[in-house]
């Protein structure tokens, strides 16, 4: 269910921007620039089409959120009944890549944690299936380059089916 823009919070380093949702979950980010095609896009469709969550266990919505002084660095804070738990998030200005940095800080107490990373590129079409991986000379398999990556289907409902992509040299 798509929620008001107003819940949102903005991150950016002056060539893209993040949207941070109440709940702790970045659903916008274009890498590198902001006129490229979305990694994260839960803002557009649901869950599935990319997001980046980082809120203790239990959910619901901060209980308080601010930018530090004159800054674009979020601090979003939750109280829960095992205590108090900070995230800060920002995205420095840059020179050649871009970087999103969330920092969870524990404020009292013991706060159980969740985080979750839906990386989806081109708006939610492609989903990422992790490295590859090649047999190793001695240690079994090992990581081989790149990422492989499957257009989902064009309805975007439904499981996701997920398969390898092996190279093959020679």
């Amino acid at each position: 269910m798509p929620r008001p823009i107003e819940d949102y919070a903005v991150l950016g380093d002056l060539h893209t921007a993040a949207l941070v949702g109440r709940d702790g979950s970045v659903d916008w980010l274009c890498l590198p620039r902001f006129d490229s095609p979305a990694c994260f896009a839960a803002l557009l469709d649901d869950e599935e089409a990319g997001h980046w969550r980082i809120a203790p266990a239990g959910g619901g919505p901060a209980t308080r959120r601010r930018y530090r002084d004159d800054t674009l660095i979020l601090e979003s804070e939750w109280d829960t009944p095992d205590g108090t738990v900070r995230v800060v998030d920002c995205m420095p200005p840059r020179e050649r890549t871009t970087d999103v940095v969330r920092v969870v800080e524990g404020l009292s107490g013991r706060v159980p944690m969740r985080m979750e990373l839906r990386l989806r590129f081109d708006y939610g079409h492609i989903v990422p299936l992790g490295p590859p991986t090649r047999p190793g000379p001695r240690r079994g398999r090992r990581p081989g380059r790149g990422l492989a990556a499957h257009r989902r289907p064009a309805t975007r409902r439904g499981p996701v089916h997920r398969r390898r992509v092996h190279r093959r040299r020679g």
